[in-house]
């Protein structure tokens, strides 16, 4: 827990404490440690020894563990979904999702904007494409370039960062407003659930930035989330700014995944 300089990074006072003795495989000494932000640098720090600005707790599992949870992960890789994604021409499962919720809500067939956000690999901006009048803006945005898909525009853009949204009005030309704001977006899933909770939970938060910037009245938000601690906490959020909100679990969801769409 010390720097290369032996002074460590948690303050004097810590100098000469005992190291923690982490013995992950045992469940009656599951240890946990809090990720510490300074200077864009990750440190772990013992959640005993608290001397930080930012941190999430996060368990530690076993090797084991993990792979057990990558074996699993693959099992439920390629169900009926991937098949039909690939038989369909989508580029992902998750175009599903999106096909199910509209066909019960209809919000894609009279919408003229549609932003998406997170969109790689543009399995939602396929299903947008196809169910959206002809003529309509579809923009996805990603950090990541997507392959060109007909009637879609893509941006290379982060979207925390205000020169993504200059470059989306700058793409809406004529319109004032976005009718439809997508977003699929999920962190790289390990094998701590309540990190990947929470940085899930931090892109919903991200794309509900954005759409309240481009967003006009009477548009539509659609947003993944997960069950956790913060569920309740963000479904108060989006009770405040939207005037009708549904938590949906379309079929297509895996049931055992803690995935729920906000719209």
């Amino acid at each position: 827990l010390q720097s290369s300089a032996g002074s460590g990074f948690l303050g004097p006072h810590m100098r000469g404490a005992p190291r923690p003795v982490l013995n992950p495989s045992s469940p009656a000494s599951r240890v946990h440690t809090c990720l510490y932000y300074e200077t864009n640098t990750l440190k772990y720090a013992h959640t005993h020894f608290v001397s930080a600005r930012i941190f999430i707790t996060v368990p530690l599992h076993s090797n084991a563990t993990m792979k057990e949870n990558l074996k699993r992960k693959k099992r439920h890789d390629k169900d009926k979904y991937y098949h039909l994604a690939k038989e369909q021409g989508y580029r992902s499962r998750a175009a599903f999702k999106l096909i199910q919720i509209n066909r019960k809500y209809d919000f894609l067939s009279q919408a003229k904007v549609c932003l998406d956000l997170c969109a790689a690999p543009g399995g939602w901006c396929q299903v947008a494409a196809k169910h959206m009048p002809s003529g309509s803006i579809i923009l996805g945005v990603d950090l990541l370039p997507i392959r060109p898909i007909a009637k879609v525009k893509t941006l290379v853009q982060d979207i925390t960062t205000p020169e993504c949204r200059a470059a989306v009005k700058r793409e809406m030309r004529a319109h004032a407003h976005v009718d439809v704001v997508l977003c699929d977006g999920a962190p790289n899933v390990g094998a701590a659930y309540d990190k990947d909770a929470f940085v899930q939970n931090e892109i919903a938060l991200a794309a509900l930035r954005v759409a309240t910037y481009h967003l006009g009245p009477g548009g539509t938000f659609l947003t993944k989330v997960y069950r956790s601690q913060d569920y309740n906490a963000l479904m108060w959020v989006f009770n405040q700014l939207f005037g009708s909100v549904q938590a949906i679990k379309p079929s297509s969801s895996r049931q055992q995944s803690a995935e729920i769409f906000v719209l």
